[in-house]
């Protein structure tokens, strides 16, 4: 979805976003609902008509102040769309990041 954007659009080049995650879902066990993640050069997820059966969205970035600290441009281009997702595959099931999960700066909340 963010595709075809140019940094006047978009650009977020490393700050840390609002999530916004599914209580009671297996990958947020543990997790505060409201809670943090570094934002550099990420995706945003939003399953079309076709794909909506197959994917399920975990974790939004904030539908409100995404931003919690950093610079960012055009953060109304993700407000409210998945953060992280998991998709059916096969027999199986893959689980999408739109951030970087393995960041190790990140904030304790993460």
């Amino acid at each position: 979805m963010l595709a075809g954007l140019d940094r006047r659009e978009f650009f977020i080049p490393g700050s840390i976003l609002r999530l916004e995650l599914e209580p009671g879902h297996p990958l947020a066990a543990g997790v505060p609902t409201r809670t943090m993640a570094w934002f550099e050069r990420g995706l945003a997820f939003e399953p079309g008509d076709e794909e909506a059966a197959k994917v399920e969205i975990v974790g939004r970035y904030g539908a409100d102040e995404v931003l919690l600290s950093g610079w960012a441009n055009g953060t109304e281009q993700i407000a409210g769309y998945g953060a992280i997702a998991v998709a059916k595959h096969g027999r199986g099931k893959v689980v999408l990041f739109g951030f970087r999960p393995q960041y190790r700066g990140q904030a304790i909340a993460t």
